[in-house]
């Protein structure tokens, strides 16, 4: 298609990017444009040098996503042209979504040209590469405390204390925690070691009343109890977690989809929505 004289602007996050519909002549030179890709790949690093591993990466418009590795490293791929939409391949401006539950929500705005990514542009080289590594920084810090962290064939009455510590590394954060009573948590997460196998234990069965709090830098404590024996918890090594959600900036309702089937919901789905906390090990031998 011959490109026109004119072409639109589009400023997203700070960046000036052109649409090329229909033009006669590239705005940024012959040599600046690429004949497209369907792949875009890059690289998240966290902030404190945390884990990147996991990151879900998402493209909006096309409504297609992916996790990094542990290197950070990602590869978005657009489907197939005509599989895109029914009038075929998509065309705009769209925001590359870097999406860590309690983590700043992070963009990068990419071109897409009949189904195809455009670069050299923005943040993109003209290889389709991030032109340095996205920077996602902590907005909720998550520390998980048990006590005691190993027990050894529990009567039923034995009882293991998890102390959930959060904190704020700038400005505030809005926390759910569905299904609980004011400083108790309504629910907690046992996801095995060994087997990756996930048990949901409700706290408060029954109870579908919801608590919020504003998290600011003060460290905000809130906990759980249980009875291992009466809970009949099998014999292993745990990564214990928490039941909340971490409520900032928008984010799109189709990411979260993106993510799984009700994800926010208290199943073992809602381990599908990525975070990073510290603590959490338990051992019932």
């Amino acid at each position: 298609m011959k490109i026109s004289s004119c072409f639109t602007a589009v400023l997203r996050s700070g960046v000036c990017l052109a649409l090329f519909w229909g033009c006669t002549k590239a705005p940024f030179g012959e040599d600046d444009i690429s004949a497209g890709s369907r792949q875009i790949r890059g690289r998240v690093e966290l902030s404190r040098n945390l884990n990147p591993q996991g990151v879900f990466v998402w493209l909006d418009g096309v409504d297609v996503g992916t996790r990094t590795d542990k290197n950070g490293q990602f590869t978005i791929t657009l489907p197939s042209v005509e599989n895109q939409s029914a009038r075929g391949g998509t065309s705009g401006v769209f925001n590359l979504y870097f999406y860590l539950a309690n983590f700043t929500l992070t963009t990068t705005p990419v071109v897409l040209r009949n189904g195809v990514f455009v670069y050299p542009q923005g943040e993109i080289n003209k290889d389709g590469e991030l032109i340095r590594p996205k920077l996602i920084p902590e907005l909720l810090h998550i520390n998980i405390v048990v006590t005691p962290p190993i027990m050894t064939a529990p009567n039923i009455a034995d009882t293991v204390l998890v102390e959930v510590k959060l904190s704020a590394v700038s400005d505030s954060v809005t926390v759910v925690f569905p299904k609980s009573i004011p400083d108790r948590f309504g629910a907690l997460f046992f996801r095995n070691i060994s087997s990756g196998a996930i048990l949901v234990f409700p706290l408060f069965p029954g109870l579908t009343l919801d608590q919020t709090a504003i998290i600011g830098k003060a460290t905000y404590t809130t906990i759980a109890v249980f009875y291992p024996a009466r809970m009949r918890l099998p014999p292993g090594k745990y990564e214990i977690i928490p039941y909340l959600l971490v409520k900032h900036a928008p984010i799109p309702p189709a990411l979260i989809a993106s993510l799984g089937d009700k994800v926010e919901a208290l199943g073992p789905n809602y381990l599908m929505i990525p975070f990073r906390r510290e603590g959490g090990s338990f051992e019932l031998q």
